[in-house]
């Protein structure tokens, strides 16, 4: 059976997903789901197109259903645009490079987390 859930209020935190590979893709259907504002972000587009025809990501397995996402693209400007939480999900080895990518484009009050979170990735992005 789906799990259907309701997070559509305006004081919902709205999300970006960065990195669309198999956990982004996890978290950003799970997200778009449970009715939170999901942006997802690539650096190239190409994992991206099937998102944007499709409006969102469908889930099977454990959590089966749709997740809807709100803007897929390669333009990380875009992506974190007005958005509250910004969900690294890249290996460890390509967090210094998503970084970089983000750090010009950041706004006051954004919270970044690291998936996974371990120390030499929280030093790399300080």
């Amino acid at each position: 059976m789906p799990l259907m859930y309701e997070h559509n209020s305006e004081l919902a935190p709205r999300f970006c997903i960065l990195g669309a590979g198999h956990g982004g893709m996890a978290m950003a259907g799970h997200l778009g789901m449970m009715g939170y504002k999901v942006n997802l972000y690539n650096r190239s587009d190409s994992r991206l197109v099937p998102v944007r025809l499709g409006g969102g990501i469908e889930l099977s397995g454990v959590v089966e259903g749709f997740g809807p996402v709100n803007l897929a693209t390669s333009d990380i400007a875009e992506a974190i645009h007005d958005v509250d939480i910004l969900m690294v999900v890249v290996p460890a080895n390509g967090h210094a490079f998503m970084a970089e990518k983000v750090a010009p484009h950041l706004q006051d009050g954004q919270m970044l987390l690291l998936n996974p979170g371990r120390t030499g990735g929280a030093l790399e992005v300080r």
